[in-house]
């Protein structure tokens, strides 16, 4: 796989139209405003490259025309249960809503479906892709079975983004439970410290073992196996409200924000 290298991207003839402004034009939208900010921050860089970004969970299709309008010269893939459905005119039923950019592409399909993401990668991202979004069930154990079948196929240095992880802190989502407020920063007399690893909130926790595991396979102190030496696959992991931001390990991958 190709190595994202932002030096090597040609500098834009204008200014890219802003994210916030490319929302407001999208129609049938529902991304936070403030989600916009941090795919801005970590992504402003890409806006002018031929980048493939997949987004798993579109619902009427409002954002995959936020990432057309982003990245002109990339392939925008989206991927649901449902075919997108809009109003209809007269307001007398719904009908397939007609995304307005020539590099969109929708299939319907399941985000723990190996066999389909795999076939849908190699048709539209040969080489891998650069952003994947998982804006689909906020389901734990769905999100990481995604996870599992898609992190693979991201280029080095390219992003993956988790949206509505706080999901899990809520008593009537799938996977959700209220959070016990006497646990929050507090230990207990053995020394450990309670976490509310429900859900999506459980998941992005085990997502910070994975950037210490130099620690953790430390040689002297952690796991040592010198036959399967690990090496973490993050080279970031930035976790914001409603957002977590994952930048894959590799040669030429840089930090693009802070």
């Amino acid at each position: 796989m190709a190595v994202i290298e932002l030096d090597k991207i040609d500098a834009p003839d204008s200014k890219p139209v802003s994210l916030q402004a490319l929302r407001d034009q999208a129609t049938y939208n529902w991304k936070p405003a403030a989600y916009l900010d941090v795919y801005d921050a970590f992504l402003g860089g890409l806006r002018q490259a031929p980048v493939r970004l997949l987004e798993l969970g579109v619902a009427m299709g409002g954002s995959l025309e936020i990432w057309s309008g982003a990245f002109p010269r990339g392939r925008v893939v989206g991927v649901d249960l449902r075919t997108p459905q809009v109003p209809k005119p007269d307001g007398n039923g719904h009908m397939p809503y007609r995304f307005k950019g020539e590099n969109i592409i929708f299939r319907q399909g399941s985000q723990d479906d190996a066999p389909f993401l795999q076939s849908l990668s190699a048709e539209n991202a040969p080489g891998g892709w650069d952003i994947i979004i998982d804006d689909c069930s906020h389901i734990g154990k769905l999100t990481l079975a995604s996870f599992h079948i898609l992190f693979p196929l991201l280029k080095p240095g390219g992003f993956y983004f988790l949206e509505d992880w706080g999901a899990g802190y809520w008593h009537n989502f799938p996977d959700g439970q209220l959070f016990k407020p006497e646990q929050h920063l507090a230990m207990r007399p053995d020394g450990v410290f309670p976490s509310h690893d429900t859900g999506m909130p459980g998941l992005v926790k085990q997502l910070v073992d994975e950037v210490a595991m130099a620690d953790i396979y430390q040689k002297n102190n952690g796991i040592h196996d010198p036959e399967a030496p690990h090496r973490t696959m993050f080279r970031s992991l930035h976790i914001f409200h409603g957002v977590v931001v994952i930048q894959k390990v590799g040669a030429g991958a840089r930090p693009i924000a802070g």
